[in-house]
């Protein structure tokens, strides 16, 4: 995790544009609406929406991240928070969802690191 999360910090931050995050507003609306009437698979579809205009959206990819997380797709909300992190302009609150995510796949060194990456 760590040589990863090094290699993610060196990257250049490119968030979405602001003519993307709007357009992927819309779209996190509909998923947060969907995840009320607790359907998961509306969420999903709509968080793809979100991610397919703006894919460089901090915001999308940790909504996407947290639905992964939990619906048990831990691997793929990993992942998820790394690309956030890539672009993130306040990223201590994805460092504490990233360690949370690495104590739901029981990786108590990685969730250490992101706890103290968030501090």
């Amino acid at each position: 995790w760590w040589s990863r999360w090094r290699g993610a910090a060196a990257a250049p931050r490119t968030p979405a544009s602001n003519a993307d995050v709007s357009a992927a507003d819309g779209f996190l609306q509909q998923a947060a609406a969907a995840l009320e009437r607790s359907d998961v698979a509306a969420a999903r579809e709509a968080l793809d929406q979100a991610l397919h205009v703006a894919p460089r959206s901090a915001a999308a990819l940790v909504e996407s991240a947290r639905l992964h997380l939990r619906t048990g797709s831990t691997a793929e909300a990993l992942r998820q928070y790394d690309e956030a992190l890539l672009v993130a302009d306040e990223p201590a609150r994805i460092y504490l969802e990233l360690g949370q995510a690495h104590l739901a796949a029981r990786d108590l060194p990685a969730a250490v690191d992101a706890f103290t990456m968030a501090s």
